[in-house]
């Protein structure tokens, strides 16, 4: 059997398989959104109760600067997954035409509405929340102490003494 324009009708199971695959791509993709933040949040808590506690300082240099990298990536893999979210609703849309469904997935009318699904996108909210991360991770990158060598140690530990050895000679 054809369709108007000479190509074969393509079954409605078949369609439906697709339409089902389409919807379970747009899910997956959104898990794996919500799990990438989800990470670098805790990244943000974890390095960021380090830097409270001023403690390891070589783990909160690592760490930073992978976050920072991580929260890049993240802008990139939110980005991607944007426009396949719009591929996939295409799709969605042309199948539920061929399947005479009518508009199962549809937009809401009025201003405020059109202004919500133009604007209010969770990929906004997550590239946003990113771009802080990388701002906060770059921060805590550079105000982390660095680490003292054993030099450094001595020279603190004879100056101290000194300063202990003056006070004495004071009283």
């Amino acid at each position: 059997m054809e369709q108007k324009d000479g190509t074969p009708k393509v079954e409605d199971d078949t369609l439906r398989a697709i339409y089902s695959a389409q919807w379970s791509d747009l899910h997956h993709n959104r898990e794996q959104d919500w799990k990438l933040f989800n990470v670098a949040a805790i990244g943000m808590f974890g390095i960021g109760a380090l830097k409270v506690f001023d403690t390891f300082p070589d783990i909160q240099t690592w760490a930073s600067g992978v976050f920072a990298v991580l929260s890049l990536l993240s802008i990139g893999i939110t980005l991607r997954h944007a426009v396949l979210n719009k591929e996939k609703m295409k799709t969605i849309k042309e199948i539920e035409t061929l399947l005479e469904a009518g508009d199962v997935y549809c937009k809401g009318d009025g201003v405020l509405n059109r202004l919500f699904e133009k604007f209010a996108k969770v990929q906004y909210f997550l590239i946003a929340t990113y771009i802080v991360f990388f701002v906060l991770f770059l921060w805590l990158l550079t105000s982390i102490p660095k680490v003292k060598t054993n030099s450094q140690i001595d020279k603190q530990t004879s100056s101290q003494q000194t300063e202990r050895n003056n006070f004495r000679i004071r009283i």
